[in-house]
């Protein structure tokens, strides 16, 4: 009887640690601006249909970004640091952009020209992801080279089709002062 209770003791926690399923899976963070597009998206649920209707949901993304950057959409989103320039004399501006290597809910495209403090510059390593938060100033489009020499990777706001089920939403390139960047690692 007692070599029973061993065999069973000893075998089968072996048999369950043999059947656990220890297949990868990934674990998505869902952010502050995942939950702003679902209620986009959900809002705008024929986004899709037509050229038109696209447009249309394309404007009202743009004008619910405008009204929600400046209250912290950006602020558990990791940003890369891409670079930082002098624009003016004494005058510094971060520029930042989507971190592919992140796995998010949607497909996200964007870039933060984040205007900083001289005393900030220091502080601040190339390569390395932030979240911003900050005022929203505006949306720039070939006038970002203003502040930064670097490529941008979105030129417009916009949501469109992706060869998945998931949508790629453009954020376009989003100026900021007044801003915080919490380094994430």
């Amino acid at each position: 009887m007692k070599k029973i209770i061993i065999y069973i003791l000893v075998c089968l926690p072996v048999v369950g640690f043999m059947s656990c399923d220890y297949s990868e899976k990934t674990i998505i963070q869902e952010r502050s601006i995942d939950l702003f597009c679902d209620n986009f998206i959900q809002s705008h649920s024929n986004w899709k249909q037509n050229q038109i209707i696209n447009e249309k949901a394309n404007n009202d993304l743009e004008d619910s970004l405008k009204a929600n950057l400046s209250s912290g959409l950006l602020s558990d989103f990791p940003l890369k640091l891409y670079r930082i320039n002098e624009y003016e004399p004494g005058k510094f501006a971060a520029h930042l952009n989507t971190d592919y290597s992140i796995k998010t809910k949607y497909n996200f495209t964007f870039d933060v020209i984040a205007l900083v403090l001289k005393q900030d510059v220091a502080e601040l390593k190339s390569d390395s992801s932030y979240a911003v938060s900050g005022n929203f100033k505006k949306f720039l489009l070939d006038d970002y080279r203003n502040y930064s020499d670097g490529l941008a990777n979105t030129p417009k706001v916009q949501i469109k089709k992706s060869d998945d089920s998931i949508p790629i939403i453009d954020l376009g390139i989003i100026l900021m002062d007044n801003v915080t960047l919490k380094r994430i690692d």
